[in-house]
Order: C-alpha cells, then structure tokens, then sequence
C-alpha cells in the first residue's frame, strides 16, 4: 500500500502543502501512478512527514519556480513553504536521510 498522494490539480496541491507542516513533493515527468522506488521507500519508512507527486506535464505552473529540466526532481515542504533547493538524482537512501533530519 502506498502513502503517496497523487496531486491531479493546483488546487490539491496547495491543500497538500497547507495542511501538512512537512511534506516532500516529487515533480516527476511520468504518469500518476506509476511506481518509483526511491519515493515509496521513503514515504513507508517515514511517517512523520507526508509524501505527494506531480506530474509536471499536467501540471506546469507547479514546477515553474523552480525552473527544472531533471525528472524526478523533489521538494521539501515545511509549513508550506520550500525549505530547500529541489533535490535531483536521489537514492533512497538519500531521500529518506534528508526527509528524517528534515522532520526534526
């Protein structure tokens, strides 16, 4: 079972965003859906903190800030705003790491 929320429009996002004080958004260029290891690793070890995805074909104007041409590239949210520059080729291992001293 998954406990990642797929965002399907800029208004779930900014739910997302507003109610969890510590989230981590993937931007992907994939389809909803479809399995990522690095992101499910991550939000089953983690549950501290809420873990969400963006199709960023879908949604453009979500990842337009930040002006990224890597896929998945991920956000780390805290009380709704960006806490730190998008993360790109990240292990698991790494994104657990940052997400647990993050939800500290």
């Amino acid at each position: 079972m998954t406990n990642i929320v797929e965002i399907k429009n800029q208004g779930e996002f900014d739910q997302f965003i507003q109610t969890n004080p510590q989230a981590v958004v993937q931007l992907t260029n994939v389809p909803n859906g479809q399995p990522d290891p690095t992101l499910e690793a991550a939000s089953n070890d983690i549950t501290n903190v809420k873990f969400a995805r963006v199709n960023v074909v879908e949604l453009p104007a979500i990842a337009k800030p930040f002006n990224l041409n890597t896929y998945p590239t991920y956000v780390l949210y805290k009380n709704g705003d960006a806490w730190q520059v998008p993360l790109t080729d990240v292990t698991p291992e790494g994104l657990k790491a940052m997400a647990g001293v993050f939800s500290q």
